[in-house]
């Protein structure tokens, strides 16, 4: 190659021009000369070359001449044969040609794999059974005996990868050990496919979860990988990985896994059985009702719990109602699903449901403010329901009453309106239509009706039997007959009956059983009185409240009348004047029950007279009259000795004719060894015929006393004419003894002699010291001077007669007077100390009560009395109590109680305002000191006081908290007091002095006819009440004491405070009826005390209370006591 060549055509013959054509390989060659050059062959110029010889006449071609290039073996090449590619399938069997463009034979052609010779030579090269391990680089080597080249064919072996019924692996999530966890959990899921070739080719599935997906491929290995954070949608999903290879049988394997999140479920819903509203009451309640729970999704499965108003209860899917009850109302019930979610993640899932649970209404009835009332008392019906649905009516009914209120006053109640009421209450429900309760109360009407028989009128002498009737609730046995009363007709005392039954006989009447008579029976509840008028026809009898004069004095010159006043039923129809049997009315003056004959008097006008009175009935009546001349009274008759003491005698004698002048009496008395006589003068007359009783006191005992009187008249103011003495009466005064020592008698007659003597010495030398000292000394000085009793001027009896043989005398060096306390008009008070009280050696604290005036002998006669009073007493709480008195050495008396810390009543809650003045806004704070059931206590107190002493027969008079002591421990005590029975005969006492008047505490009926009873100090008991619930006011604020009179004449009543109940209120109330009788007894009133505070009920309201209202502490004047 590269050489030059050369070639001629030779012909043998032929004309010419010869012309040349040269071929090679059949293609015509550009040169046209006999000789062919060929400079630089190259091997595609090696070839069979032919040269064509043309003339004009033919053509011939020659024979061929190949020229043979020696070349180098170039453009070696290898090719499949029955095959193209580079890829050969595993098994089957590989064909190789290897092939050279140049290069001149012989060539030798050597065959490698990754340059490891293989045995197989030649041009061609089979691999039967093709293997993997047989895939690779294969080099023919093609040389000649210039050169040699080589190529390379790349076989490359497809296979399946080996154990391809087990690919591809699918690793990152094991069902059975792994526990995904919705919105928690982070996977990744790796797909692998190791081995064949080319590597598998891996996919996932359309199902699988939206995340990151990567792949990490190797040599040898196919590998995806698929990473996401688990959500509850994927649950249950199935996620799988494709491997495809072209080689394997099948092509396309699939591995895949299914997810089970952990996860709650989506919903829980409740279905009722049957539906709601259901029935708890009536005739066909709702039976069986069930609540079925059900949750949707969720894994695990959910288990199912039920809670009844947060509270865990018994149940599963399926809650049943045997039986539904009221109680289930609005009840929240609670399905709760649970699964391993809830637990990891705390969480609940749940369905509540309320229940609506319809009810017949349930009915509350009641009476406000109870129901047991009393006539003429209102009362409230309260019917309160509540139910589902809700009430739409309601309606009270009794018998043929009915009324659409749920709330109905009675106004004014009667006996009828007792009985049983029913309240209904309807309530609409849609589905179950109306449902109607009812509930009844008892009211019970509380009576009592008396009824006094209707009595015609009677003659005297006549038999009569009246029945009273008392009906009432209670009745039957609960009614006892109390008591008859009786008022004389034309007014007089109410006199009480010796009758306890329902039948009253009078045998043989008088006119003095007319009058009114008053049938009194209870039941318990109620002291109620029926009263009728009995009438009697009588014949005209004296009058005996007109004094009968039926002597009558007279000058010649003067008139005088004679008088007769008569009572009669019917009236007088006639008055006869005669004097002897001569008519002689011709000059009488007749009324209807009087008549007057006025007689001039000349000599024949003195003598005899008569009047009789006719009416009618029975005989008339005959009245005597002697008229004669002026002169002396007579002397008194029957003069004697009623009774005797140690220290008193009391005498009686008949007054007779006071010559026609106003008389009185004189006494007369003497020690029967003495030449003196002491007189008592200006004794009152009792009238004509009447017999007058006196004590005289103040005697010594053991010891024989004449006495006589006398009577005594005025001729004219200058002169006086007596009537002689009585005879002497002869009286002896009992002697003291001592029944169990003989010393006795000494004892008692040296003493009170001693005591006198002393008594008169010290007398003698206060009043020297007292002429000189009385200027300068106050009025506490003279507590301490000495008071004889010679200095008491007293009408009757001494006040300390009867206290002489009391054993409660305290010696006066054993006590001391510390600090006035109180002062009132007449008296004051002193905290003070007694020493060795009851025997032990030590001061005790006393109060001290005294006079202001050691020669008011009616003062210290008062002062003695409540000491006498107080020493018949027994200890009561709510009494102050005696200690002891000094009254016998001639001294100031002293009256020694029980010392009260906190003094008056009325002081101490006026302290307690001043003290709280200025959180009266919220007065239930800390800084009260007093409190609603300190005040009911403190009225309490007084009413039990009051009780006690209304049963000892006691009256007060003067009932206000200023005569109330309070304790160390809030205790109250009455003090003040002093009217006992001895003094206050029937309970009742007409007041004679004239005093100041505690007006605003005081009833009607003492106000205007000066009568104070047991029901008057009930009155002063409301008013007392009034001043504890203001905290010590003064009644009646802003009125003056004659307002005050005129405004309870006429019916005032003080309102009621705001910060008082109506209960507390209408206690006043009943203390201030018009009718004594008509007013509770201190018994009933504790008793209504104690019951409202036993029950804790609130009666003041102390928050309300209006101090601006109640400012006044004092109104006074001077002439009445506050």
């Amino acid at each position: 190659m590269g050489d030059t060549a050369y070639l001629i055509c030779i012909t043998a013959s032929g004309s010419t021009p010869i012309t040349y054509t040269w071929l090679l390989n059949n293609t015509l060659l550009q040169q046209t000369h006999r000789e062919l050059t060929i400079n630089n062959i190259q091997p595609n110029q090696a070839g069979p070359y032919s040269c064509n010889v043309n003339n004009s006449i033919s053509w011939q071609q020659s024979g061929t001449f190949t020229f043979n290039v020696q070349t180098p073996i170039e453009g070696v090449s290898i090719t499949r044969s029955r095959a193209t590619g580079h890829d050969v399938t595993k098994g089957d069997t590989g064909y190789l040609k290897c092939t050279t463009t140049l290069g001149f034979a012989p060539r030798t052609y050597t065959w490698f794999l990754d340059n490891a010779p293989l045995q197989q030579t030649g041009s061609e090269l089979t691999i039967s059974n093709i293997q993997p391990s047989q895939a690779g680089p294969y080099t023919c080597n093609v040389s000649n005996s210039i050169s040699g080249q080589s190529r390379t064919f790349f076989f490359n072996v497809l296979y399946a990868p080996d154990n391809w019924q087990n690919i591809p692996t699918l690793t990152g999530y094991n069902a059975t050990s792994d526990k995904l966890v919705t919105g928690e959990t982070s996977v990744t899921l790796a797909c692998r496919a190791p081995g064949g070739n080319p590597l598998a080719s891996l996919s996932w599935t359309s199902g699988c979860p939206s995340g990151s997906t990567s792949a990490h491929f190797t040599s040898n290995t196919s590998e995806i990988r698929l990473q996401f954070t688990v959500q509850t949608s994927h649950h249950q999903t199935t996620c799988g990985c494709n491997a495809t290879h072209a080689h394997g049988a099948p092509e396309s394997k699939q591995r895949q896994v299914t997810f089970l999140v952990i996860h709650p479920p989506s919903s829980v819903n409740i279905t009722l059985s049957p539906p709601l509203p259901w029935l708890a009451t009536g005739q066909n309640p709702t039976t069986n009702a069930q609540l079925t729970c059900s949750a949707t999704g969720g894994y695990p499965t959910p288990t199912l719990s039920w809670q009844r108003n947060s509270v865990s209860v018994p149940g599963s899917a399926t809650y049943t109602f045997q039986a539904v009850d009221i109680s289930e109302n609005q009840v929240e019930y609670k399905c709760l699903a649970s699964n391993d979610y809830t637990t990891i993640k705390g969480v609940t899932v749940q369905k509540a449901l309320r229940l609506d649970v319809q009810y017949h209404p349930i009915v509350q009835v009641s009476v406000s403010p109870s129901s047991t009332r009393e006539v003429n008392e209102s009362v409230t019906l309260i019917c309160t329901a509540y139910g589902n649905p809700t009430v739409t009516s309601y309606r009270w009914q009794k018998g043929s009453w009915t009324t659409g209120q749920a709330n109905h006053t009675i106004q004014q109640l009667t006996k009828d309106d007792s009985g049983q009421y029913t309240c209904t209450v309807t309530a609409n429900s849609a589905r179950h239509s109306d449902l109607i309760s009812t509930k009844n109360i008892t009211l019970i009407v509380q009576y009592l009706t008396v009824t006094f028989p209707v009595v015609p009128e009677q003659t005297e002498g006549d038999n009569l039997s009246m029945t009273c009737t008392a009906q009432g609730e209670p009745g039957g046995n609960n009614i006892r007959y109390q008591k008859w009363m009786f008022q004389p007709t034309g007014g007089g005392s109410v006199t009480e009956l010796d009758n306890t039954s329902d039948r009253l006989v009078i045998t043989r009447i008088q006119y003095t059983d007319a009058g009114v008579y008053t049938c009194i029976a209870t039941n318990g509840v109620f002291t109620k009185a029926a009263s009728g008028d009995v009438i009697v026809r009588y014949s005209p009898k004296r009058d005996p409240n007109t004094r009968y004069q039926g002597r009558v004095s007279g000058d010649i010159g003067e008139t005088k009348a004679l008088s007769v006043h008569v009572i009669a039923y019917p009236k007088p129809t006639s008055f006869t004047w005669k004097k002897g049997e001569q008519v002689v009315n011709i000059t009488s003056q007749d009324q209807d029950f009087s008549s007057s004959l006025p007689i001039l008097i000349d000599e024949a006008s003195y003598g005899n007279y008569t009047c009789e009175v006719t009416n009618g009935v029975k005989e008339p009546l005959v009245v005597h009259f002697t008229l004669e001349r002026s002169g002396k009274p007579d002397i008194p008759l029957d003069f004697r000795a009623v009774s005797s003491s140690a220290v008193s005698v009391t005498v009686s004698w008949r007054a007779g004719n006071n010559g026609g002048r106003r008389q009185v009496f004189t006494l007369q008395y003497k020690e029967a060894t003495s030449a003196q006589w002491l007189s008592i003068s200006n004794i009152p007359d009792p009238g004509f015929g009447q017999i007058k009783q006196y004590k005289i006191t103040g005697l010594r005992s053991g010891v024989t006393y004449n006495v006589r009187v006398r009577a005594e008249n005025e001729i004219d103011d200058a002169s006086r004419s007596a009537s002689p003495f009585t005879d002497i009466l002869d009286i002896n005064t009992k002697a003291l003894t001592d029944q169990t020592n003989g010393t006795g008698i000494i004892v008692w007659i040296v003493v009170p002699i001693a005591l006198v003597i002393i008594a008169i010495v010290i007398a003698i030398l206060v009043c020297k010291i007292r002429s000189v000292r009385r200027k300068k000394d106050g009025p506490n000085t003279q507590i301490a001077n000495a008071v004889r009793m010679d200095d008491m001027k007293v009408s009757e009896e001494s006040p300390y007669i009867d206290m002489l043989q009391r054993d409660v005398e305290i010696p006066r060096s054993s006590i001391k007077m510390l600090q006035q306390i109180n002062k009132g008009a007449f008296v004051l008070v002193f905290k003070g100390s007694v020493f060795n009280m009851y025997g032990k050696k030590k001061w005790t604290t006393v109060a001290i009560k005294t006079t202001r005036d050691e020669k008011d002998a009616v003062v210290i006669r008062d002062l003695m009395n409540e000491l006498k009073v107080m020493m018949e007493l027994s200890v009561h709480p709510n009494v102050v109590s005696l200690l002891g008195s000094c009254t016998r050495d001639g001294g100031v008396p002293m009256v020694i109680t029980e010392y009260l810390s906190n003094g008056d009543l009325q002081t101490f809650l006026r302290n307690d305002r001043s003290q709280n003045k200025t959180v009266y806004n919220n007065l239930h704070g800390n800084s009260m000191s007093l409190t609603s059931r300190d005040l009911m206590k403190f009225a309490l107190d007084v009413a039990r006081g009051m009780s006690y002493l209304s049963s000892s027969a006691i009256l007060h008079r003067d009932l206000a908290a200023r005569n109330v002591l309070v304790s160390e421990d809030k205790t109250c005590k009455i003090t003040n007091f002093g009217f006992a029975k001895d003094v206050i005969e029937s309970h009742q006492y007409e007041r004679n002095s004239e005093g100041r008047l505690p007006v605003r505490w005081m009833s009607p009926e003492a106000l205007h006819d000066n009568i104070f009873t047991t029901q008057s100090d009930v009155w002063a008991y409301g008013v007392l009440l009034w001043e504890i619930v203001t905290l010590g006011s003064s009644p009646y604020p802003g009125m003056s004491a004659r307002q005050v009179i005129e405004a309870v004449t006429e019916g005032y009543r003080m309102p009621q405070p705001p910060h008082c109940s109506q209960d507390m209120y209408s206690i006043m109330l009943s203390c201030w009826e018009v009718n004594p009788r008509s007013r509770p007894t201190f018994q009933s009133l504790a008793d209504t005390l104690n019951h409202l505070l036993s029950a804790n009920y609130e009666v003041l309201f102390l928050g309300k209370f209006e101090e601006r209202l109640y400012e006044e502490l004092d109104h006074c004047k001077p002439d009445e006591k506050c």
